[in-house]
């Protein structure tokens, strides 16, 4: 098994492992990205057509505070790669208690980003398919759609433009850190001054032997699309931050349909997610049913998605705590591929050793004071 050299290995191509070797490449790292299953594949969290962008985190000023750079870098990747990736629809949030009205308000105002208020009879004059009955709302003007695959691709495409080799079906097998990290896979064995852990769900298990427990829960997602009634008009996205926790992206997959999720799912394994249950469809069938006029009364098309949740909700962003040339960014918990770019950045930053354009602090692995495992024989 013969061994090549590298600055840096990013294991798994997902949209931040993507995302992070494009930054080294392009910065001039001789840099390879592993992906353990031939691409392009449905079996992590970033496949399919699309995802929600928007600017307001009302549970998490520290996603807010990162987002005005991102929609920046996603304008910039779409301009060199000559793809549309970020479609904007503008976007509304249903709030129905005063702590999320505030929360959402609050992150709004902190960043400056553009919003309206709008009441309950707002939404009825403005959208008549929707039913709001005692919500409030607040329209973010520059929400949209991330044109999830195509950004995959133009991601893959620069990065090997910029000199970087991709690697697809080559699951890793072991790793042996040091200076020099030893990667080895089903194929070859690779040495790298700085390795890059970005492998969703199946980070737990990979981190396991260099002395990690990070509880990261696969969550599979069921992905619904509704067919439209010709009476049928809204064409922004939505977030419920009610009960139902919610979000809706317009027709821009499937002619004709509409895409409707539920922000949570059911636990499972990340090799076994398809084994899936009605329990979430029938749940999204009766919001659906409340929430909008024009649509069919069940989704004519389920598709499964992977979540890959910490206990907290928030990723991490860090560096191994004994081995400073490991750097994990993962457990973005079904919130990250719009911070894509901007945790691409980030981690090459810490490759090179310079201050993060973003304060981190709060996605540390210290938060989590299990995570050390104190035996591991490294």
């Amino acid at each position: 098994m013969s061994t090549t050299n590298y600055d840096v290995v990013v294991i798994g191509a997902g949209i931040m492992g993507c995302a992070s070797a494009y930054f080294h490449a392009k910065n001039g790292s001789k840099t390879l990205l592993l992906e353990q299953f031939p691409l392009p594949h449905s079996r992590g969290s970033s496949h399919g057509q699309s995802r929600v962008i928007r600017a307001a985190y009302g549970d998490c000023l520290d996603y807010g505070r990162m987002m005005p750079d991102a929609y920046r870098l996603w304008e910039e990747i779409q301009q060199e790669g000559g793809q549309q990736l970020y479609v904007k629809t503008g976007g509304l949030v249903l709030c129905d208690t005063q702590e999320e009205i505030e929360s959402n308000l609050h992150c709004y105002q902190t960043f400056n980003i553009p919003h309206k208020y709008l009441t309950e009879k707002d939404m009825a004059d403005q959208f008549p398919s929707l039913i709001s009955t005692g919500c409030v709302g607040i329209f973010e003007y520059g929400a949209g759609a991330l044109k999830a695959n195509k950004a995959l691709e133009t991601f893959q495409k620069l990065f090997v433009k910029h000199g970087g080799t991709l690697h697809d079906g080559e699951p890793v097998l072991d790793i042996i850190p040091g200076s020099i990290v030893t990667v080895k896979t089903n194929k070859q064995s690779y040495r790298t001054n700085n390795l890059v852990v970005t492998t969703g769900a199946w980070t737990g298990t990979l981190l396991q032997s260099l002395g990690i427990r990070l509880n990261i829960e696969p969550w599979r997602i069921n992905v619904c699309y509704w067919k439209k009634k010709d009476s049928f008009d809204f064409n922004h996205v939505l977030l419920e931050r009610t009960s139902k926790d919610t979000y809706f992206i317009p027709e821009l997959e499937y002619p004709g349909f509409v895409k409707f999720l539920w922000f949570f799912g059911h636990p499972t394994h990340a090799d076994t997610r398809d084994k899936a249950t009605a329990t979430e469809t029938a749940f999204l069938s009766r919001v659906v049913k409340d929430r909008f006029i024009g649509l069919e009364d069940e989704p004519s098309i389920v598709e499964t998605c992977m979540y890959a949740c910490t206990t907290d909700g928030r990723c991490v962003i860090d560096r191994h705590p004994t081995h400073r040339n490991i750097i994990i960014a993962s457990g973005f918990s079904g919130s990250g591929f719009k911070l894509g770019p901007v945790v691409g950045k980030i981690v090459d930053q810490l490759i090179r050793n310079e201050k993060p354009c973003h304060d981190i602090t709060a996605f540390r692995l210290d938060r989590f004071p299990d995570a050390v495992i104190k035996q591991a024989a490294l």
